[in-house]
């Protein structure tokens, strides 16, 4: 395996500096790699702190997502949110790919803008631009010349604009492409009632079929659990909540439909790196 990289190698030998609260961006590592012998796995059970962006140029690979194994080919990009479980590997042959891990408070905000709100996987049309981009990301980062946070920041913004631009309109071949009704009255009802404590069972009842049955056809339409995207729905209100008003993060948790703040503060961080009080603080100052 070749690989040019920065901040660290494939298998994280070497630490990251980690974005502070006030940072927009931070490169965390950056790099490109090519595989053409064995097979080269990585698994990170506990995921890690920031983004991880890995975009495939040449050859396979194959992600388990929810315990589901997906093959992955040239354009595929895979995306891991912050301490999501990561299990991905190129198998034998020549392959190639090249990624970038990110943090800082600005991050969220452009996965949201360029259409990294729900799922891992998706299928871009064109990798030309992003990987321009990528090489000038590495050259900023390992140079560090003057101005170069200020280009940094220009660059992660491009990848994040091309990424929207070159997005395929298709699902990832082993999604569905067709949402089912059902589902979207269930997506209804998360939307407008995600305070009430909503569980599977409930939605299954709604949709009139067996537990299981809705789970994996949740699953299957939207990307991820259901109530995975129930709680993305949830910290989304809070995010609000902790910015426009003044309420106590008790308060906002059980608005939320969380009604343990502690645990509240545990998934919150886990979203987004920060604890709610620090979350508050970043954009009060904004």
């Amino acid at each position: 395996m070749r690989s040019t990289l920065t901040g660290e190698d494939l298998h994280d030998m070497h630490a990251c500096d980690y974005a502070s609260p006030e940072e927009l961006f931070n490169v965390n590592s950056c790099g490109s790699q090519v595989h053409d012998s064995d097979d080269a796995v990585i698994s990170r059970p506990k995921g890690r702190q920031d983004y991880h962006l890995l975009f495939i140029t040449d050859g396979e690979c194959t992600a388990k997502i929810q315990g589901v194994t997906y093959p992955l080919v040239r354009g595929d990009l895979l995306f891991y949110r912050p301490f999501e479980p990561q299990w991905y590997r190129f198998t034998k042959g020549r392959s190639s790919s090249f990624w970038l891990h990110l943090s800082g408070t600005g991050v969220e905000s452009l996965c949201s803008q360029s259409g990294l709100n729900e799922g891992n996987i998706f299928h871009l049309n064109d990798l030309a631009d992003i990987e321009r981009t990528h090489m000038k990301l590495i050259v900023e980062t390992q140079s560090k010349q003057k101005g170069y946070k200020l280009f940094v920041q220009s660059y992660i913004e491009q990848i994040f604009a091309h990424i929207l631009r070159h997005m395929s309109d298709k699902s990832h071949p082993d999604a569905p492409v067709s949402f089912d009704e059902r589902i979207l009255k269930v997506l209804n009802i998360m939307d407008r009632l995600y305070y009430l404590p909503l569980d599977i069972e409930s939605f299954a009842a709604e949709c009139n079929i067996g537990r299981d049955r809705f789970f994996h056809l949740f699953t299957k339409t939207v990307g991820v659990p259901p109530q995975k995207h129930l709680t993305n729905i949830r910290i989304k209100n809070a995010k609000r909540m902790l910015i426009e008003t003044n309420r106590s993060v008790a308060d906002i948790a059980e608005r939320c439909g969380f009604n343990d703040a502690m645990y509240f503060s545990r998934v919150f961080k886990k979203k987004t790196a920060l604890s709610p009080s620090e979350y508050r603080k970043v954009y009060e100052r904004k």
